[in-house]
């Protein structure tokens, strides 16, 4: 059977609760500190970086393919260091005038 659940929950009860050989999680964490801008809109719920490395743990364990959206960071770096990764030119939301960036996809699988 082929299936999407969105979930929005802390990521702790989510990925145990889903994990197995079957699944694909994508992962759309808030951006690490470090990655914004000064005067960047924050999030209703952030993430330090301790539990950055929480979740990057977890999903070293997980049993299924993950895909992680973010920025490049020294920190993303480090965690998802032995992943694929990709990246794909962007502008934040979008926005003409933004400055040009690159979003980057880690991945734990070949295709």
């Amino acid at each position: 059977m082929i299936g999407v659940t969105i979930e929005n929950l802390d990521f702790r009860k989510i990925i145990p609760k889903f994990d197995s050989p079957d699944t694909l999680f994508y992962i759309d964490p808030p951006y690490p500190m470090s990655t914004r801008s000064a005067g960047g809109k924050g999030y209703v719920h952030e993430m330090a970086d301790e539990c950055h490395r929480q979740l990057a743990w977890l999903l070293h364990q997980s049993q299924g393919k993950v895909a992680i959206s973010g920025y490049a960071c020294p920190l993303y770096d480090q965690l998802y260091a032995d992943w694929r990764r990709d990246e794909k030119p962007t502008t934040a939301n979008g926005q003409r005038g933004s400055v040009p960036r690159n979003e980057v996809l880690w991945m734990n699988y070949v295709s």
